[in-house]
């Protein structure tokens, strides 16, 4: 137990407002910090790669499932893992992580309990679009005009290992229907076929990736 008061004198001991009283009060609540560290804290060597997903530890800090957890490492605390407890079944601790902070392995967890995750704030605005006149490489989250006029038609290659969730947009920048804009499906499905995406109707759309049989999946905006 920490102490966390010491008197520099005691007149009167045990008086109401004398140091001794103040020294007792200050110590119980020092035993009831410990106590509630001890509660809701625990340690864990297992070495792990801070990523989401399904984590397992070994420890000997009981959690219950359903409690969202935190686990960060003892070296530097901006690497850490948050998510919710599967099971504890000493001393294996099973959770599905769902947020994260920091990359590497470590093996010097501190665990504890934690709140659930906030909601998240509102989103920032777009980056600007790029011009491209010539074929290239599409990455995700990017904007691009096309513009096939200027040039000649061209293909936009998709990225070949997106991420669900992962969103492309096109915007028009000259008219498709004499030179075709192509979008090269790299591989993967757009709309679940096995097929490129050959644009010869004006309008701006978006890709967003879905699944590996659906691909990605075309909306226009």
């Amino acid at each position: 137990m920490n102490t966390y008061y010491t008197p520099s004198a005691n007149p009167t001991p045990g008086a109401p407002g004398s140091s001794s009283t103040i020294r007792n009060e200050f110590n119980l609540i020092a035993t009831a910090f410990d106590n509630l560290s001890a509660a809701t804290e625990g340690t864990s060597t297992t070495s792990l790669t801070i990523g989401t997903g399904t984590k397992v530890f070994a420890t000997t800090k009981q959690f219950v499932a359903g409690q969202f957890f935190s686990a960060t490492s003892a070296a530097n605390s901006a690497n850490y893992m948050h998510g919710v407890v599967v099971s504890y079944v000493n001393p294996t601790l099973t959770t599905t992580v769902t947020d994260i902070s920091g990359t590497g392995t470590f093996a010097d967890w501190n665990l504890s309990i934690s709140g659930s995750q906030g909601l998240p704030g509102p989103s920032g605005g777009l980056g600007p679009a790029d011009v491209k006149t010539a074929a290239f490489n599409a990455v995700v989250s990017n904007r691009y005009i096309c513009d096939t006029v200027t040039t000649a038609a061209f293909t936009a290659t998709l990225p070949a290992a997106p991420s669900a969730g992962d969103y492309i947009i096109f915007y028009p920048g000259s008219a498709w229907t004499s030179n075709n804009l192509t979008v090269a499906r790299n591989g993967l499905n757009i709309n679940g076929v096995a097929q490129d995406l050959v644009c010869d109707v004006t309008h701006e759309f978006e890709l967003t990736y879905i699944s590996a049989a659906e691909g990605w999946l075309v909306a226009p905006r």
